[in-house]
């Protein structure tokens, strides 16, 4: 297999990205949130889950407003009773507890805005 120019790697990634908006020129996310954070929140809790489990269980939260000190005062344990019906729930409201520990302490309650950072949060990367 012959190697691509950086050039060349760069013009087939345009020509794809090219192909995809015209196929899909408005693509949505299937999650339901009205903040990043939670979006966060919704793709930590989708891992072996569908979205619409996510959906079912997170939409009444976010539209009430749903921040990180909202689960700082639920604890761990308070969130896994709202999100119990989800797969591998017992893991993922602790790693939503401790990003959204993060997220205030680290990031003044912002998500990040780097992949790196990102990856960093329990439940990301």
């Amino acid at each position: 297999m012959k190697l691509m120019s950086l050039s060349k790697r760069k013009e087939a990634a345009r020509t794809i990205l090219h192909r995809l908006n015209e196929v899909n020129p408005d693509p949505r996310c299937e999650l339901y949130y009205e903040t990043p954070y939670h979006l966060l929140v919704s793709v930590v809790l989708s891992a072996q889950t569908t979205d619409k489990s996510v959906n079912k269980v997170m939409e009444p939260l976010y539209r009430a407003g749903f921040t990180p000190e909202d689960v700082l005062r639920l604890g761990a344990d308070g969130l896994l009773a709202k999100i119990r019906s989800i797969g591998l729930a017992p893991t993922k409201s602790k790693n939503v507890y401790r990003l959204s520990d993060i997220v205030l302490q680290k990031y003044a309650g912002k998500v990040p805005s780097t992949r790196v950072e990102l990856e960093d949060l329990p439940g990301v990367g």
